[in-house]
């Protein structure tokens, strides 16, 4: 050896052993265990997620126990679905999930028997017992409004603005009279074709759409009874038997008078004579009186005075009912 070099040290340096040293691992390496315990950590995350959502909302979504508290209008509109109402009625809170109440629906087997109309429900109301009371009559929310025969327009036009809380829009609606439907021959005058009968209401229900309905009742009802037919047959205007019908109401207190009084009319329309009826009179002067005095039948002006104009009045002078139009008829 060289001096000053010493013996005990290997031209490869290093330990004793004279071995290869290890590579260092990178970090990349160090990293690839928790990487992968994080992807599998996610993936169970991911997985019981999926699966608590399926669950919570499709095999047991939120739902309320019990009947519910206060009260809650529900509008049901035509081709709503189950699903549908679910969602108004999760938004007036008066079920927890709309899932609930589709799984409510579905189960009962009577999804598709949801009708429209309005109903009374309760907040937080267990989802089957929302639908169970959508499907009871007694929940229906409707106004039943009762128009007796022999009104006239303005009075029926009071009692339905009355009843429904809606004065102001009855009288607005009654003026639009092209929307009525009216028959061609009632020429624009609704006095006489709002028949009376007994109507159910549905809140929301705009007073043009109730006015349309009186007229339809009233336009079935003169079907029925072949109007048409009898007025060719007999030769006589169908709105000339509507005005002996308004008159025949008016006059009349029993049924079994109407077809008698009917005749008197009649009578003294084919003798020429004078109607001279206090009815007609009394329609002129806006008055429910009794009778008329006779000043009042030689005074008042009015086309409708039957003691001064001869043949009908130019319109009806109330609503007959169908027994009146019969003995008209």
């Amino acid at each position: 050896p060289r001096p000053g070099t010493g013996s005990g040290r290997s031209r490869g340096g290093g330990g004793g052993g004279g071995g290869k040293t290890r590579p260092r691992k990178s970090p990349m390496r160090r990293a690839a265990p928790w990487i992968a315990l994080s992807v599998v950590v996610v993936t169970l995350l991911v997985l019981g997620g999926v699966g608590y959502y399926f669950y919570r909302t499709y095999l047991h979504p939120p739902d309320y126990s019990g009947p519910g508290t206060g009260e809650v209008t529900v509008h049901i509109s035509s081709g709503e679905t189950a699903t549908d109402v679910g969602e108004q009625l999760f938004k007036l809170g008066v079920v927890a999930s709309v899932r609930a109440f589709s799984n409510a629906a579905k189960n009962s087997g009577k999804g598709a028997s949801l009708e429209t109309g309005y109903y009374r429900l309760h907040k937080h109301m267990a989802a089957t017992l929302a639908f169970a009371m959508l499907l009871k009559p007694s929940s229906r929310v409707q106004l039943t409004i009762f128009v007796p025969p022999g009104l006239r327009l303005y009075e029926l036009i009071d009692l339905l603005g009355k009843d429904t809380g809606n004065l102001k829009g009855y009288e607005a609606a009654i003026k639009d009279t092209s929307q009525l439907g009216l028959p061609s021959y009632a020429k624009g005058n609704p006095q006489g074709y709002l028949f009376p009968d007994t109507y159910t209401v549905q809140p929301g229900t705009s007073p043009i759409e109730v006015l349309k309905e009186m007229v339809k009742a009233y336009n079935d009802q003169v079907g029925s009874l072949n109007l048409a037919a009898v007025a060719a047959k007999d030769q006589v205007s169908e709105s000339d038997i509507i005005k002996t019908a308004s008159i025949v109401q008016a006059e009349g207190q029993r049924p079994q008078d109407l077809p008698k009084i009917a005749r008197v009319i009649y009578n003294r329309l084919n003798d020429g004579m004078f109607l001279g009826l206090d009815s007609t009179v009394l329609y002129a002067l806006h008055s429910r009186a009794g009778d008329v005095t006779r000043a009042q039948t030689t005074g008042t002006k009015s086309p409708y005075n039957t003691y001064l104009h001869s043949g009908l009045p130019p319109g009806p002078i109330d609503s007959p009912g169908a027994a009146a139009i019969k003995a008209a008829m």
